[in-house]
């Protein structure tokens, strides 16, 4: 089936994350039910949050890889359940900006906490989780890369970074 051993250790490696990360959202998405927001509707408020007053739809778009009408359709439904905002720049009428409800800002502090994942990461000692992050990292520089996404790196405390 495959050419290599190096070929069917990568494709192992890849079904291996995948699963990983499906059983991970898995455990967010049921956390977040009780929130009454998805997932996404949760990373969504963490970009927006992160990047301090410059958010705007397509800036959101590429730090969640998804496509701008994605994202448009994502601050929607947001806008609908009073977590978000769009408001236009006072410096420039044509740039729209996301911005967090008060509702939004209260819903983002409540699932920051993150119970689900914490309960999940903390299986790994501090020395793994180093590594994992290092490896991590590297994969969505390099994936980011090959699908010419212009993020240098992935918000995760600081979007400085």
């Amino acid at each position: 089936m495959f050419s290599s051993p190096d070929l069917e250790k990568e494709y192992h490696l890849w079904i291996l994350l995948n699963h990983t990360r499906h059983a991970i959202y898995r455990a967010r998405e049921l956390e977040l039910n009780h929130y009454d927001i998805t997932v996404e509707q949760a990373r969504l408020l963490f970009v927006v949050n992160a990047l301090k007053g410059k958010a705007i739809p397509t800036v959101i778009a590429r730090y969640l890889f998804r496509e701008s009408h994605t994202i448009s359709s994502l601050i929607n439904r947001m806008e609908k359940k009073q977590l978000v905002k769009r408001v236009k720049d006072p410096d420039n009428r044509k740039i729209v900006k996301v911005v967090l409800t008060p509702k939004g800002q209260e819903i983002l502090e409540k699932t920051m906490v993150m119970d689900s994942i914490h309960q999940i990461m903390s299986g790994l000692s501090e020395e793994n989780l180093n590594q994992l992050e290092f490896c991590l990292e590297t994969l969505i520089q390099r994936a980011a890369h090959q699908i010419g996404s212009g993020v240098n790196s992935i918000i995760v405390n600081n979007p400085d970074r």
